[in-house]
């Protein structure tokens, strides 16, 4: 559990909590699972950083929004209910919501995904920017490939039923890897968001710093302070 803090009490119950709701602490011995518990607190960390960055400015978008945290919610939930594929359903459906929350999509657009990667992709035209879309259409790609490779023709219902449930206890590897990629996508987020859509976070954070330290990390936190001072 980790130590409380008056400056931001309320975030870290909120995360413990959250450990409790999946049974983390009870399911996994710590010994052997220190890099997995660090990545879970900071998937939680970065799913309650991005409810900070919802307002009453964005509410005609905020229906994505929301929809990029469920999916957030539900691929973590899914690893500890050891279904892949219901992780990789959503952790797609997360890629496609945030590009939509990116490019600032009305509640009521129903843009296609090719058309979604497009305009994410012509969005900027530095190298880093085309390395994210890479990253993400990559990683898009093979959620894509795992939902879909699974089906079969020519079969019984009864039998395709039997193999996916027979396949869907997650070995330790396989969860540990499906965590570490939700991780690294959380982490590319945030990016996201400090680095091109600072403001948004200057708001969502104002006179919360420490709170936003905690959240992002030191090395994302000096990102954002280096962006708001080169554009100040």
């Amino acid at each position: 559990m980790i130590k409380i803090d008056d400056d931001f009490e309320d975030i870290i119950e909120d995360v413990n909590l959250s450990l409790e709701l999946i049974n983390f602490n009870d399911k996994y011995d710590n010994i052997g699972y220190e890099k997995e518990k660090s990545d879970v607190d900071y998937i939680i960390k970065g799913i309650i950083f991005f409810k900070y960055l919802e307002s009453d400015d964005y509410c005609d978008k905020n229906h994505y929004f929301d929809s990029m945290l469920y999916n957030a919610l539900m691929s973590l939930y899914s690893v500890y209910n050891h279904s892949a594929h219901i992780f990789y359903f959503f952790y797609r459906s997360y890629i496609e919501n945030l590009i939509r929350v990116i490019l600032e999509l009305d509640n009521e657009s129903e843009k296609g995904v090719m058309s979604l990667f497009k305009s994410f992709k012509n969005l900027h035209s530095t190298d880093d920017w085309n390395d994210l879309y890479n990253y993400l259409e990559s990683e898009y790609g093979t959620a894509s490939c795992y939902i879909h490779s699974n089906v079969k023709a020519n079969i019984k219902i009864s039998t395709y039923l039997r193999e996916i449930l027979e396949n869907e206890n997650m070995s330790v590897i396989d969860r540990a890897s499906c965590i570490n990629n939700l991780k690294n996508m959380i982490n590319k987020s945030i990016l996201i968001f400090i680095e091109n859509d600072y403001l948004r976070v200057s708001r969502g954070f104002n006179r919360r710093q420490k709170r936003l330290k905690f959240l992002i990390g030191d090395e994302n936190n000096k990102i954002y302070k280096d962006k708001v001072h080169l554009l100040s």
